[in-house]
């Protein structure tokens, strides 16, 4: 399936659970009842840069763990989270950069983990935390990441 037709998940009231690809699912109509999700486990997406706007109608999302196809995290990529009250963020994927400013739409972030993401730089990942300045975080994980420095290689045995 390459897209949807219709609101199909209309039906199902209760569904708080989606396991889906981001393409398919930015494919979905923005008017959407998606108001009792409350869990996303998506992958290969985005391609654009960016969550689809799809996640804006989300109004009880707390939870996302996605797989991304993406190197570079940009400050437009959680734009369509602003209104939604994510809490757990997990990014999996050969991420290399994180933009200072990507983490700011995500006011309500308590918990946040990028794991084995050995190509992504501690230079740039540090400015990026701003974001989560003077607030309680839960998690802060990056396990197994920062491994890869240009040509040097750390190594653990």
């Amino acid at each position: 399936m390459n897209t949807f037709v219709g609101n199909i998940f209309s039906p199902l009231d209760d569904l708080q659970v989606l396991h889906i690809s981001h393409d398919l699912l930015s494919t979905y109509s923005r008017e959407a009842d998606f108001h009792n999700i409350t869990k996303v486990f998506s992958y290969d997406g985005p391609s654009n840069g960016s969550f689809a706007e799809i996640f804006s109608v989300m109004k009880n999302l707390k939870y996302l763990h996605s797989h991304i196809q993406i190197h570079v995290l940009r400050n437009c990529t959680f734009h369509a989270f602003a209104e939604t009250p994510l809490k757990y963020l997990e990014i999996n994927g050969k991420l290399m950069t994180i933009e200072k400013d990507t983490f700011s739409p995500l006011a309500f972030l308590s918990s946040l983990v990028i794991p084995n993401a050995r190509f992504l730089k501690l230079s740039n990942t540090l400015p990026a935390l701003h974001a989560f300045e003077n607030r309680q975080m839960d998690e802060l994980n990056f396990n197994n990441n920062f491994r890869v420095h240009g040509e040097f290689i750390i190594t653990t045995d």
